[in-house]
């Protein structure tokens, strides 16, 4: 009953917020059905092709990078293993806070499909870790040459501080993965200094544990050479890569152009849903319709464009994940362990 509870509060929190930031975007610049009827039924045939492509893709990529991820820590994750993760962590990870569901779901669902349970908490870990950090980096190239549109000040600032502050954790693992002996003497010593001021509580115990836990992970996943990690690269940059195809064919329903400035655009926008502090960017996604896309489309379009592309490529995931899931086994199981791990 309490992991239903949670199911449930989680699942009504994501539609709140998405609700919200729906409505803020609408409050500036309405939107009539008609309009949006125009766009999506103009040309049913070929709308509709590029909806039934990009959702393969995007499920095929993301299977690549588990399969990647299995070769770079000794393991074998076969197609129908990588395609369960896929669906559950999707769904996890958009719905509820990823770091509490997300990834016990990608461990479950390897785990029933016999990939080793040690493997597959490295390959969940390395897999949200890494593809962050290539959305990161991705983004901020663009931004720093001026690739995406003309942003307002406050988005920039707001993209360029989480990315830096991401940016910067995640080279201090890197480098910690080369040098783990030093790397792991140093977090001792500071967690050490802070539990001094601050007293040993457990949220401290517990970002000390992570810290240590996520050096060890990276230390497991360049193991194996450079060659893995090249793979793993190459799987990220197909997985984005198809979000971002999708975007820019979606722009240009809506009257955009297609270029690489509109695919910077679509990228960027995805990095921020991934730094924002809801779960999926719920209700700052939205929100955010025309300050990342006004540059780019009239107004009212820029939401259309928005809560359109959301749709097609966050909700559709989880209207996909919950009959999946409940079909291929495994909802109420990863919800149970996660709720027992945060007791």
């Amino acid at each position: 009953m309490r992991s239903t509870s949670r199911l449930l509060l989680f699942g009504g929190l994501f539609a709140g917020l998405t609700t919200a930031g729906a409505l803020w975007a609408l409050s500036r610049a309405p939107v009539r059905a008609r309009d949006l009827a125009a766009v999506l039924l103009g040309r049913p045939a070929a709308l509709l092709a590029v909806i039934g492509l990009s959702c393969v893709a995007i499920y095929a990529t993301d299977v690549l990078r588990y399969r990647s991820l299995g070769r770079a820590v000794g393991t074998h994750v076969d197609w129908k293993a990588g395609l369960d993760s896929s669906v559950a962590n999707f769904l996890f990870s958009w719905v509820f806070p990823g770091s509490t569901f997300g990834a016990p779901a990608t461990i479950y669902m390897l785990g029933r499909r016999r990939v080793p349970w040690d493997a597959a908490v490295v390959i969940a870990f390395a897999k949200a870790f890494t593809g962050v950090a290539v959305i990161v980096v991705a983004s901020l190239v663009f931004v720093a040459l001026g690739l995406g549109p003309a942003y307002d000040r406050s988005v920039v600032g707001i993209l360029v501080f989480g990315g830096t502050v991401f940016t910067t954790l995640f080279g201090f693992l890197v480098a910690a993965a080369f040098r783990p002996e030093p790397a792991r003497r140093f977090v001792a010593r500071v967690f050490g200094r802070l539990a001094r001021r601050f007293g040993r509580g457990g949220v401290l115990t517990a970002f000390e544990r992570t810290t240590t836990q996520s050096i060890d992970r990276l230390v497991r996943l360049r193991s194996g050479g450079v060659w893995p990690l090249v793979d793993l690269l190459a799987t990220h940059v197909l997985y984005f890569a198809a979000f971002g195809a999708f975007g820019v064919a979606l722009l240009h329903a809506f009257g955009g152009d297609v270029g690489v400035r509109s695919f910077a655009a679509v990228i960027v926008y995805l990095m921020f849903t991934y730094l924002a502090p809801t779960p999926g960017g719920a209700g700052f996604a939205e929100a955010m319709a025309i300050p990342f896309f006004g540059p780019l489309l009239p107004a009212d379009k820029a939401v259309m464009f928005v809560l359109c592309f959301r749709g097609l490529t966050l909700y559709l995931q989880v209207g996909i994940g919950v009959p999946y899931l409940l079909f291929a086994g495994g909802l109420r199981e990863i919800v149970s362990r996660a709720a027992r791990r945060d007791e």
